[in-house]
């Protein structure tokens, strides 16, 4: 990475991130970009993750994707973040969910935000009777099952016309 480090910056993405060593977190932090993790893509092309809990000690701005349907059999952000959960359980839920809606983090600041001004894409998620005791593991527990997680959209984003 040393050859690119020079023109990162706070509105790069780094993809993957599977093969980093101390000197590419180096030039990570220094450059402000986001590390945009594809954990099910990761898995399936090389067998392995990202180093997270690394990657979540360094500080450094962190996203989810999706990559390709070549490489995952849907385009889930929550289904990604499951396979994170299983393979870290020492990372909090509630700390992982978030990487699906870091708007900011990939060059949309109003995507995500539940305030006025933001395009939050709230959804309505059955909960079966279910009264999880910790909602962010049930919902990427849910998500990661085969059965999948149907939901219905409440508010979503709209790109408004030029």
């Amino acid at each position: 990475m040393a050859a690119v480090a020079p023109f990162l910056g706070p509105r790069s993405l780094v993809v993957h991130a599977v093969d980093l060593d101390d000197e590419d977190f180096r030039d990570l932090s220094r450059s402000g970009a986001t590390v945009v993790l594809c954990p099910r893509s990761n898995l399936h092309i090389g067998g392995r993750l990202p180093d997270l809990p690394r990657l979540l000690e360094a500080g450094l701005p962190l996203a989810i994707g999706t990559d390709s349907l070549a490489s995952a059999p849907t385009l889930s952000p929550l289904a990604e973040l499951a396979v994170l959960g299983r393979a870290f359980p020492q990372v909090p839920a509630a700390q992982l969910l978030p990487l699906a809606w870091r708007g900011a983090a990939v060059g949309a600041p109003a995507v995500g935000r539940l305030a006025p001004g933001g395009c939050p894409g709230v959804l309505a998620l059955p909960l079966g009777g279910a009264r999880p005791d910790d909602p962010c593991a049930w919902l990427l527990e849910r998500a990661g099952s085969a059965a999948g997680l149907p939901f219905t959209w409440i508010a979503r984003h709209r790109p408004e016309a030029p």
